[in-house]
This record gives structure tokens, C-alpha cells and sequence, in this order.
């Protein structure tokens, strides 16, 4: 909480807004949201609540979340609009300014993420459901998409069959964002990096995948599959990484096709026949969820 604290003080805010750190500490608020000068609002399991954003002038806000991120390490500015990661604590931040938003200042988000408290037995889930996803978290010869919208607790429930049946295992996580935590010391980390203004320091996922190799992991783990350099995930399985996991924002398997389609586009047509007929296989499955309190595992399927 300290960090939170001292991530709110960087706006130098009103006491009003000191009294809503307060209320982030209640274990029912989920997400603060900061909508420009607009209005601020307290997600909670129990709905919304909304109040009056602590900014009054918009070129003070994003100057105040431009000097936030930039503490961070990050680029947030006209040309690079968008920043976001974690910080101490278990709080996920995503920040937009203008071009990339309205011109009432920045949106703000500020996320509390729940990956060291929740267990598999912690989603809802129908008992095949349960037998299903018992089996394949612990088979290694198995790979798992685990599928969703937003918020369904894809992530969640990725660390949570980590957490129960690969804590002794080496797990190396590749990630562009780091947001899984280490939880097991057996556990290791590798982030990808994008280039600087001159077009340096670039990270690949796919460089990462090739230092993997040299560290002999039991399981691979790809973080959320954001972009066509997070498809590394299908050449884990093609390396022989036993139980690799990874996330992706889809509903259903038309939907898992599309945003698979949707990333090869970058890869063109020689990369999209090869993967098409490379990396459907049968030892991948998709786990599909949906958002609720608690979230629901829909079903455990395999990819077709």
C-alpha cells in the first residue's frame, strides 16, 4: 500500500483523493479509473462508484502521468501515447494522453491483481469442467490457451495451475509485459523490450525463445498474446517445451481463429500457411472463461 500511496501523491491531489486510497484498501475494490478531468471512478465487486475526478485542468494531468511513467522507466508522450505495467504491490497501471484520448486530459487505470491468493478451486467450474482441466494442467505432453475477455481471469487462472502443479518445476515465463510474479524460486523471468527513439535496445520474443532453450525448462509460459511477435508461443510447442501455457482475448474458437488470423496478418501469407499447418495439433487445448464474481470456467476443449 505504501506504493500506491506514493504512486497517488505523485498528482499531488486533495485530501479527497487521500480518503479514496483509503477506500482502495477495502480487499472489494478491483480498479480506480481516472477519466480526465471528467470523473474518477472505484470498481467493486458490488458495482461502481463514481465521483469527481481530482484534476481540474487536463494539461496538468498528463504532464502529472508523463512524470509517473517516466519514473518508471517508461515513454509516454504525443508520438508514444500509451504506457502502462506493475508496481509493487500487486497494481497494474495502463495510462493514455492526447492524441490517443479526448482532450480532457489522461485515462488512468489502475488495476489490483489478485495472482497470489487465487487457486483453481477459486473459479467456478462444472466437475467434467474440473476432471478436464485437473488432467491437462498436469500433463507436460499438453499445451493450454486459456481464453477470454478482459477481466475473465485468464492470467489468474494461469498462475493458479502454475501455482498447483508446476511449483517445483523450472518454468521459464516470457513476457512483453512483466506481470506474472515469481512466485516459486524455481520459477525464472524474460521480458521482451521494444526499441528506444533511435531504434535501439529491442528485445524479441523470439530471441527469448532461443535463450530459453539454454535454460532448460520443464514448462514455457508466454504471456498474453498482444501482438504477431507474442505468437512465439506456437513455435515453444514446436521446440519441444513441454506444457506451455499462454492467453488470449476470445470467446469462443471462432473467436481464438480470428485473433490468431488477425496477428499472422504480419507475418504475411508464407508465415500464415506454415503455422496453419505447423501448430494445429491435438495436444492444444483451450480453456474458455467468462467474467463474474467468482469467474466462471466455461469449458475445456481442444483447438480445432
Amino acid at each position: 500500500m505504501e506504493a500506491l500511496r506514493n504512486f497517488v501523491s505523485n498528482f499531488a491531489c486533495n485530501r479527497w483523493v487521500q480518503d479514496l486510497l483509503k477506500t482502495f484498501t477495502d480487499p472489494s475494490v478491483d480498479e480506480l479509473c481516472l477519466n480526465g478531468i471528467r470523473s474518477l471512478s472505484v470498481h467493486q465487486k458490488a458495482g461502481r462508484q463514481v465521483a469527481t475526478s481530482p484534476f481540474s485542468d487536463p494539461v496538468a494531468m498528463v504532464r502529472a502521468c508523463q512524470e509517473f511513467a517516466h519514473g518508471q522507466g517508461m515513454r509516454l508522450d504525443p508520438f508514444s501515447p500509451s504506457a502502462g505495467g506493475t508496481f509493487e504491490g500487486g497494481f497494474r497501471w495502463h495510462c493514455l494522453i492526447p492524441p490517443a484520448c479526448g482532450r480532457e486530459g489522461a485515462l488512468l487505470t489502475i488495476r489490483r491483481h489478485r495472482f497470489a491468493d487465487l487457486k483453481v478451486a477459486d473459479f467456478s467450474m462444472t466437475p467434467l469442467v474440473r476432471e478436464r482441466l485437473q488432467a491437462l494442467a498436469a500433463d507436460r505432453s499438453r499445451h493450454i490457451l486459456f481464453c477470454g475477455p478482459t477481466g475473465s481471469g485468464k492470467t489468474s487462472l494461469l498462475l493458479a495451475c502454475l501455482k498447483t502443479y508446476a511449483w517445483e518445476e523450472r518454468v521459464v515465463i516470457i513476457e512483453e509485459m512483466e506481470e506474472l510474479p515469481l512466485l516459486s524460486p524455481h520459477w525464472l523471468s524474460l521480458l521482451s523490450r521494444k526499441p528506444d527513439t533511435e531504434g535501439r535496445g529491442s528485445i524479441r520474443p523470439a530471441t527469448l525463445i532461443e535463450e530459453s532453450l539454454r535454460l532448460r525448462p520443464d514448462r514455457l509460459v508466454v504471456g498474453e498474446m498482444r501482438t504477431a511477435e507474442s505468437l512465439v508461443f506456437f513455435e515453444s510447442i514446436t521446440l519441444g517445451h513441454g506444457g506451455s501455457m499462454a492467453t488470449v482475448h476470445a470467446s469462443h474458437h471462432t473467436g481464438v481463429r480470428e485473433r490468431l488470423s488477425s496477428l499472422l496478418l504480419f507475418r504475411g501469407k508464407v508465415e500464415e500457411e506454415k503455422f496453419t499447418n505447423r501448430f494445429v495439433m491435438e495436444n492444444l487445448w483451450c480453456v474458455f472463461l467468462e467474467r463474474g464474481h467468482p469467474p466462471r470456467i466455461v469449458s475445456v476443449e481442444p483447438f480445432r
